[in-house]
């Protein structure tokens, strides 16, 4: 009986702590109330495996990539070019990709033609304007990568956030036992794609960097300057175009959070 009793204490403990750490939370999809259930699930098993099966659901749906022509194409061809941190990992951080498993690329990028060329040492975020295209689900073929690619996905962030924010987004009032918590998940998660915290509130996101802000262009396209985020820093490349191909000339961070 007393075993009994034991046993039926631990679960309504378990049950207790599981709840004060996922306060219901509304999504804008019911699919990622379904992903996060299923993120939730992995996490209080312990299951890896079952946790890749969601990354393999989410990279579903990309082998038909469209091809890109024209502006669009050239703008495609300057962020596979500035986006190659396994070849660079010193201008992009070596600590950025540890362990994880995936690439989660942006599914947007925007580009205009304002770029005034400048001396070298010269070039500065005041060059880009806000007339800007932008290419909406882009989806580029990175076909060096080392690791897989998924692309961001609102429905898949959205469930991923609310898994690692327990319920407590836009604060950083947390006590110990909530920071524990939180830094269990971040390495649950870490294991598959890269986490990236807010730095001014509690907040998440997966995507990898160097995320390309802005690509602004001369008016020949063969000079582009790149505005681009890299974790709490940012900065500018400049790069050219040498015989039909995009060449990184020189990227410099320019602010840090």
């Amino acid at each position: 009986m007393k075993s009994k009793l034991t046993l039926i204490f631990v679960l309504f403990f378990l049950v207790s702590c599981q709840e004060k750490f996922d306060a219901p939370t509304e999504f804008d999809s019911s699919k990622s109330q379904v992903i996060y259930d299923e993120i939730l699930e992995a996490y209080d098993a312990s299951c890896n495996e079952c946790l890749e099966t969601v990354f393999q659901e989410w990279g579903m749906g990309y082998d038909e990539l469209i091809t890109l022509t024209g502006d669009d194409a050239e703008a495609e061809a300057v962020y596979k070019t500035l986006f190659q941190p396994w070849k660079d990992k010193d201008a992009y951080s070596e600590l950025a990709y540890p362990v994880s498993e995936y690439y989660v690329l942006q599914n947007n990028l925007r580009y205009n033609f304002d770029y005034a060329e400048l001396p070298k040492d010269k070039y500065s975020t005041n060059t880009l304007s806000d007339s800007d295209l932008t290419i909406k689900d882009f989806h580029p073929r990175i076909n060096d990568s080392e690791k897989p690619i998924l692309f961001t996905n609102k429905i898949y962030s959205d469930a991923i956030e609310a898994f690692l924010t327990i319920g407590k987004k836009g604060t950083f009032e947390l006590s110990k036992e909530e920071q524990e918590e939180i830094a269990n998940r971040e390495a649950f998660i870490e294991k598959h794609v890269l986490v990236n915290r807010s730095h001014w509130e509690l907040g998440f996101s997966v995507e990898s960097y160097p995320k390309v802000d802005k690509i602004s262009f001369n008016t020949t396209k063969d000079s582009a300057l790149v505005m681009f985020t890299r974790d709490l820093a940012g900065g500018n490349a400049l790069l050219v175009k040498t015989d039909g191909e995009w060449v990184l000339k020189t990227a410099k961070i320019s602010w840090i959070q």
